[in-house]
């Protein structure tokens, strides 16, 4: 009798410090879904804040994940061994399912809250994977091994096929690639000739920036209508290329920060889709004799009236140029043997592909953000023969109207004659050494613009620096 009681006593003893040990890992899970809700929630709010926030809350990010998925899987864990020791008999434990334990509500809560995480921090998280198996196997782009034409110094003007292209040849896609393919026999130039036909025949509709109606962005929607935003930019150059038998990718990602288009976009709208990011991006990869090369038909897109507009800046552009100011979803379409990140890509400094090709090095500073007590100095070192001056303009950030987005295309005359715009000094000394020096007037953080001025006054550089 006395044995007896005393199991029953141990047996009893042992349950209670079951049920206590597993309210105390429910707890636990709580927490952990608690602190990952919490980490969720401060990333969404502070999405659209400095790098150095996102950055860190990216990482954080991955962190609520691990937590969360920890808990799910704690209270899974947790759940089946509670049913186990207390609704099964002994001589049955081994052959209970597991399926009974995903009645626990816990469980249920940690994997709604991941799913959730994963669909606030980027609604298409979940298609990136598949993206990326995607264009691994169907493209899978590499490093080219042999340099483009760019910067294109023997074709500066449209391509003369598209310059006197007939009318009846421009009835449909197939029509005008069969045209191109007829006309021109090169590979690089059949290329030119497609970037040529597009960013003079499609403008960029602003309308859409303005008023928030989003039309259909397909190539042959765009063909029709002759507007677009970097979508159809991108899909009708695509189109092209693949009726000329070429092997055309369509690369999404993001642009700088300061490239994108907020200022054009009303407050209203800005504020109705506060979600939106505005810094995405649509561009092209193009495969020729073996190699892929990347092409950005929206931002080589000015204005054809003015005698400087034709640009081919993006038209084959140099990866390690091309990735200054864009960066694809797939990390393998940067076509870098050392892809970078987010954070390094948001600290690089902006320069223009105008920078490379006049073959400038900026010697100092090396990030786009800087801090400064007074001076803000900069230091580029250029060809001994090199002919345009170099100079400098700067504006405080809290009263900026304009980004060097608005420099691009504008006429060379009135590019570094913005109101506002305070000029630094430039000091050459030694040919092919420039000192460029910006006095800030106060504390604050100031926006710098870099020229080149010759013949034409090009937008080239721009850094941001901090007076403390």
């Amino acid at each position: 009798m006395a044995d007896n009681l005393e199991n029953r006593f141990l047996l009893e003893l042992r349950k209670r410090q079951q049920r206590q040990r597993y309210h105390r890992a429910q707890q636990v899970s709580l927490a952990g879904i608690a602190l990952a809700a919490t980490l969720g929630a401060a990333h969404i709010k502070f999405k659209q804040s400095g790098p150095f926030l996102e950055s860190n809350l990216s990482a954080g990010f991955w962190g609520l994940v691990t937590v969360a998925l920890g808990a799910a899987i704690a209270g899974c864990w947790l759940g089946y061994r509670h049913r186990l020791r207390t609704s099964t008999p002994p001589t049955a434990k081994r052959l209970q399912p597991p399926w009974p334990f995903l009645k626990t509500p816990y469980v249920w809560l940690g994997v709604v809250g991941l799913l959730c995480a994963l669909a606030w921090y980027r609604p298409a998280i979940h298609q990136d994977p598949l993206e990326t198996i995607t264009a691994k196997l169907t493209y899978n782009p590499q490093p080219p091994e042999v340099a483009s034409p760019w910067p294109w110094p023997d074709q500066p003007r449209l391509h003369p096929a598209i310059v006197a292209f007939p009318v009846e040849a421009e009835t449909s896609i197939s029509t005008v690639a069969a045209y191109i393919a007829a006309q021109e026999a090169d590979p690089y130039l059949r290329v030119k000739a497609i970037h040529d036909y597009v960013i003079s025949r499609v403008t960029y509709d602003r309308s859409v920036l303005a008023g928030g109606v989003r039309p259909e962005q397909d190539a042959e929607t765009v063909f029709r209508t002759h507007q677009a935003l970097c979508e159809g930019y991108a899909k009708l150059f695509q189109s092209l290329g693949e009726a000329m038998g070429l092997n055309v990718a369509y690369v999404t990602g993001n642009v700088r920060r300061d490239f994108a288009p907020v200022e054009v976009i009303p407050p209203s709208l800005r504020y109705v889709t506060s979600d939106y990011d505005w810094t995405y991006h649509a561009w092209n990869g193009v495969k020729l004799e073996g190699n892929w090369y990347l092409v950005d038909t929206t931002w080589d897109d000015v204005d054809q009236a003015d005698p400087y507009g034709y640009q081919a800046d993006y038209l084959m552009v140099p990866p390690e140029v091309m990735v200054l100011s864009h960066l694809p979803q797939q990390q393998g379409w940067q076509l870098l043997k050392k892809p970078i990140r987010f954070r390094e890509f948001e600290q690089q400094p902006i320069l223009t592909p105008q920078f490379f090709s006049d073959r400038l090095q900026l010697q100092a500073p090396t990030r786009y953000r800087n801090e400064v007590e007074v001076e803000a100095e900069m230091r580029i070192q250029s060809p001994e023969n090199y002919e345009p001056a170099l100079t400098a303009g700067f504006i405080p950030v809290a009263d900026r109207s304009f980004s060097l987005w608005d420099f691009l295309g504008v006429n060379p005359s009135e590019a570094s004659s913005r109101p506002g715009l305070n000029p630094c000094q430039t000091l050459t000394a030694s040919p092919g050494q420039h000192h460029l020096t910006c006095i800030l007037p106060q504390q604050g953080t100031y926006q710098i613009f870099l020229f080149s001025e010759g013949e034409t006054i090009d937008p080239i550089g721009q850094l941001q620096f901090q007076a403390v």
